[in-house]
């Protein structure tokens, strides 16, 4: 099950880097001068949005905040961009190879945190929060410490999720060889699902209920009282 799974992944990676023509090398490259730009954030918002390949790191704060620090040449083509509540963080045209091309963001509320095309998304502090939802797709990471009542994660087309913490509710779906890395999330309720070639791996305390398919697995920690199961197509669904 585990071969079948590696090789969905690997043949549905190369097909996403073949067509989307993923090269961080191409573009304009940066001239290794590394500066810091402030930018407006007299806006409010509660979603953030990274994508093409840039660093993002959030820190929850009580005023917000956006900083670029990125060479000096390429530091105008990352735009920071906030219309009806969305912090939607993008390049206007390819960069290549720069020393840095990192966002930092603060924000007094979090309900949202999106990482695309190849974004890095980093918490650099605890996101205390009722409601998170996080979603990443197209070959972009998140990396995330949270204390909330509900989280809410997906992942597609080779992205990953990596979250700790603890959550009362975790709803966590990954396709198509990506990967929800979330086993030093303490939750008392997670519905997790696989499929695809992805992997989902959580630290239950009550109740799982989890579903696999298309050479998918879900991956669970702790020893909860109540375990659903539903597997097809060589899912898995294993106890660790």
């Amino acid at each position: 099950m585990v071969t079948i799974a590696r090789f969905i992944a690997i043949a549905i990676l190369s097909l996403f880097m073949t067509s989307c023509n993923f090269n961080f090398g191409s573009g304009i490259k940066g001239n290794r001068n590394v500066v810091s730009e402030e930018r407006d954030a007299e806006e409010s918002f509660t979603v953030i949005k990274a994508s093409e390949g840039l660093d993002v790191y959030i820190t929850q704060s009580e005023t917000a905040s956006i900083e670029v620090e990125a060479d000096e040449n390429v530091i105008g083509l990352i735009a920071t961009d906030i219309n009806n509540g969305v912090l939607k963080i993008h390049t206007e045209k390819n960069i290549g190879r720069c020393k840095s091309k990192k966002v930092h963001v603060s924000l007094p509320v979090i309900e949202k945190i999106i990482s695309t095309s190849g974004a890095d998304v980093f918490s650099t502090s605890i996101i205390i929060a009722e409601m998170l939802e996080v979603k990443s797709n197209s070959g972009a990471d998140v990396k995330l410490e949270v204390e909330a009542e509900s989280i809410i994660c997906s992942t597609s087309s080779g992205a990953d999720i990596k979250i700790a913490g603890t959550a009362d509710s975790l709803e966590a779906t990954a396709s198509s060889g990506s990967d929800i890395i979330a086993k030093d999330l303490t939750v008392k309720n997670c519905n997790a699902s696989a499929s695809s070639g992805a992997d989902v791996t959580v630290y239950v305390t009550e109740k799982l209920v989890a579903s696999s398919s298309s050479g998918g697995d879900v991956n669970y920690y702790g020893n909860p009282p109540s375990v659903a199961k539903n597997k097809s197509s060589a899912g898995g669904v294993n106890k660790k």
